[in-house]
């Protein structure tokens, strides 16, 4: 008889103890439902960081192919500020020549006008009164 009633008060704690763990099942399901929720809600944050990072990059190789444009301006510019000044400085030397020429031509001219004017005596005379 006394394995009988052990095996009873066994079978009874046991009883017992399934019970305890079925009243605490609603505590563990909420727990459970709790920690997934908090997994859901860090991967959904984990994904929106992702695509944070992500759209940061595609901005930063932007910032850097605008850069590298600037750069590739800012050289044509430069290219095209040199070329224009080397333009202006062979059109400043040919300026320069042609005012050298038209001088010269001028000087010619005054003194031809300056030849036409002289009384045509002096033409005569002039080569004789001079030598006198």
């Amino acid at each position: 008889m006394k394995p009988l009633v052990e095996t009873i008060r066994a079978q009874e704690q046991q009883l017992q103890e399934q019970s305890r763990q079925l009243k605490l099942l609603p505590d563990f399901q909420k727990q459970a439902e709790d920690e997934r929720k908090a997994a859901h809600l860090k991967a959904v944050e984990a994904a929106a960081l992702e695509k944070q990072v992500e759209a940061l990059k595609l901005k930063n190789e932007e910032a850097e192919k605008a850069k590298e444009q600037v750069a590739a301006l800012e050289q044509s510019l430069k290219e095209q500020e040199r070329a224009k000044n080397e333009e202006l400085e062979a059109l400043k030397a040919e300026k320069d020549a042609q005012l050298k020429a038209v001088e010269e031509q001028l000087s010619n001219l005054s003194q031809t006008v300056y030849e036409l004017k002289k009384p045509w005596w002096h033409k005569l005379f002039g080569s004789d009164q001079g030598s006198s």
